[in-house]
């Protein structure tokens, strides 16, 4: 297997892109060079400065390639910089000549005076206030998004994870991830249980073990389910959750029992558990399961009539 290692360089040119899955093949200018690379890089836009850790393939079609698994990226700082960000369609309604203008305008502030000063856009010649305005609302719409991925980044998730989190969350996927990492275990995510821990070890501050415990629960009832048990006794639920992990709120940690009731409790009410006879399952198999049973019942009881 080989090493991966990191390169970092300008987005000189976007030779595909799919907005849906973030899939992009770029252009990446490396010390004067020009390399090619591909992997999962959301919302990516010429002019960017990106840190790309991956490994060098051979395409049998395209040749040599830099397969990026995480991409890491920072905003255009440079008045060259944001005048390549701009000119290549970032924002709808700035096209390269819009975007000379106004960088040579304002020059290095020029990202500032789209975000927080949109009027004096109308100073350059061409420019209505209207216009302005619409551009500015454009920029910070656009931004938002980047700028979400650019700090989910930050909780050692790589790019795909990124824009999965933000699809299922929106502009609140920061401070709810912040809050409670374990949501990545949602059906909106799909990320693997361990992955979530790994996220949340990853974090300078304790992450609440109640979060950890109510994820937990509901991981060991779906890998049952995935080798055919819809429903496990009690012990199953509990015996591995004894297992505490460091940089977990102690307070709150796995080996607490009684918490542990608590937290089984809490799913039951908020309708993600059914517990009957000391099994535990997911309630809406439990219903499915309990109507298949019913109408196989009353199918058996119709036919001994006839």
């Amino acid at each position: 297997m080989s090493e991966e290692i990191l390169i970092e360089g300008n987005i000189e040119n976007i030779v595909y892109s799919n907005p849906e899955n973030g899939y992009s093949v770029v252009d990446l200018n490396v010390e004067g060079k020009l390399v090619t690379s591909v992997g999962i890089m959301p919302s990516i836009c010429v002019g960017e400065k990106v840190r790309l850790m991956g490994t060098w393939v051979n395409h049998p079609s395209f040749g040599r390639q830099f397969k990026a698994d995480k991409c890491e990226r920072t905003l255009p700082k440079t008045a060259g910089d944001m005048l390549r960000y701009l000119s290549g369609g970032a924002v709808k309604g700035i096209g390269p000549s819009t975007a000379r203008k106004i960088v040579e305008r304002f020059g290095d502030q020029t990202f500032d005076v789209l975000e927080n000063h949109p009027e004096e856009l109308a100073q350059i010649k061409g420019i209505s206030r209207d216009k302005a305005m619409d551009m500015s609302e454009k920029f910070k719409s656009q931004f938002a998004v980047r700028e979400i991925i650019i700090a989910l980044e930050r909780f050692n998730m790589n790019s795909s994870e990124c824009l999965s989190a933000y699809k299922a969350y929106g502009n609140h996927a920061v401070e709810r991830i912040s809050e409670n990492p374990y949501i990545l275990c949602s059906d909106k995510v799909g990320l693997r249980f361990e992955r979530a821990d790994e996220i949340a070890m990853s974090f300078p501050v304790q992450v609440k073990g109640l979060f950890r415990q109510r994820a937990g629960i509901i991981h060991i009832l779906k890998h049952n389910l995935r080798n055919g048990h819809t429903c496990l006794p009690r012990a199953k639920i509990t015996l591995p959750a004894l297992i505490a992990k460091p940089k977990i709120d102690s307070t709150l940690s796995f080996c607490n029992f009684k918490l542990l009731y608590k937290v089984i409790i809490y799913a039951i009410f908020n309708s993600h558990l059914k517990v009957a006879r000391k099994h535990f399952s997911f309630l809406d198999l439990f219903y499915a399961l309990f109507f298949r049973a019913n109408v196989c019942t009353a199918s058996i009881f119709l036919a001994c009539k006839v």
